[in-house]
């Protein structure tokens, strides 16, 4: 089998959602404070299918900070009382500060 770029992407953000700790849905968020600021290029999806979805954002560093991992999470609520997915990604300069992350275990048919 050819390694293709969209092969690796997949498999790379498998691995992150896969690494991630178990116990991501129905847990309760923390408050969070919405920083669209820290996220020129917002974030992006990809490659839906009916459980899941590649979910892409770009986190450079600011004001020298230099963080290296994000905690994704995905909500099915808008005040995010309702974590249905999520884990970590790791970022970095070897990236451009990129991160792709598989979010799985998602409903068919919902936002």
């Amino acid at each position: 089998m050819r390694l293709t770029r969209r092969t690796f992407l997949v498999a790379s953000a498998l691995g992150a959602s896969l690494a991630a700790a178990p116990g991501w849905a129905g847990r309760a968020a923390r408050q969070a404070v919405e920083r669209r600021d820290l996220f020129p290029q917002g974030v992006a999806s990809g490659d839906p299918d009916p459980n899941s979805v590649i979910l892409w954002t770009r986190r450079p560093p600011v004001d020298g900070s230099s963080a290296r991992t994000l905690v994704v999470e995905v909500a099915s609520d808008p005040g995010f009382r309702r974590i249905v997915a999520g884990g970590r990604a790791t970022i970095g300069a070897e990236t451009d500060w990129t991160s792709r992350f598989l979010a799985t275990g998602l409903e068919p048919a919902r936002e």
